[in-house]
């Protein structure tokens, strides 16, 4: 049975694919220095670059998706630096859905996450529409801003994914999730979530 929540992707090269993400980290970003400016989700135009420089500082990130007959058609890196905020106590990225119409998406660890989860959620009353329980914050006009929230007091956890093993996954981001962090978490915990023109169901 599919699992409707994640899959894990198996990929040899992991460690070369990824130290050319820590190198686009920390040669095009400014997310190792904490700053007031603070966002979760960050696509490259926040840095002055385009999806198209990301692809071309990445080859071979783009020849493994190649692999899976995708292709790439938007990127943002993750960046937590905190395990709870005061609105959420329960975690800094607090339970939410992403920002339509994004569904199954490449959920990367870069760096600091292997204390860390990603975790999932369904509603405990089966029968209502999940809609019905976002509180939509932020910016409506803006990507990288715009947030899909929920009570943690409506939901039950029915799964989970460690990044011990630091491991991409393929995730549905229409299912209400948060992240999850284990005792003594290093940060700043950055990951990356990769979308793409066609849905990857052909993976699951």
């Amino acid at each position: 049975m599919t699992n409707r929540y994640y899959k894990k992707l198996d990929c040899p090269n992991y460690t070369e694919i990824n130290q050319d993400l820590i190198d686009y980290v920390h040669k095009y970003t400014t997310l190792l220095t904490k700053s007031d400016d603070y966002r979760y989700c960050n696509f490259p135009d926040r840095f002055g670059q385009s999806v198209r420089h990301f692809v071309n500082a990445n080859p071979k990130l783009i020849t493994w998706i190649g692999s899976m007959k995708l292709i790439l058609k938007d990127v943002y890196i993750t960046l937590t630096w905190d395990v709870r905020c005061d609105e959420y106590p329960e975690s800094s990225i607090p339970i939410h859905v992403d920002k339509p119409p994004v569904y199954w998406k490449i959920n990367w660890p870069i760096m600091n996450m292997q204390k860390t989860a990603v975790r999932f959620y369904e509603p405990k009353d089966p029968a209502v529409n999940i809609n019905t329980l976002v509180k939509r914050t932020g910016n409506p006009n803006s990507k990288d801003y715009d947030h899909y929230l929920f009570e943690y007091k409506d939901f039950n956890e029915v799964d989970r994914h460690d990044f011990s093993n630091n491991q991409p996954i393929i995730m549905n981001g229409q299912v209400a999730h948060d992240v999850g962090f284990y005792p003594d978490p290093v940060f700043p915990r950055i990951g990356m979530q990769v979308m793409f023109w066609k849905e990857p169901t052909h993976l699951l």
